[in-house]
């Protein structure tokens, strides 16, 4: 019984490891989306502050 729950617990972060296939399947649409939130909460919340990345993820200079 021990084995069966260890191997379960193996093969359940092995999976959510490799978020991009697998049995719990994120589609990178989702990621996009959640990033977009994330961008419009920062800016609704600092709106005086720019987002420390531009629009191809790279960090912009201090």
């Amino acid at each position: 019984m021990i084995t069966a729950l260890l191997t379960a617990t193996l093969v359940i972060i092995r999976d959510v490891d490799r978020s991009f296939g697998g049995i719990i399947d994120v589609q990178p649409t989702a990621i996009s989306e959640a990033e977009r939130q994330a961008a419009r909460d920062f800016l609704a919340h600092h709106p005086a502050t720019e987002l420390p990345c531009d629009a191809e993820d790279n960090r912009r200079a201090a």
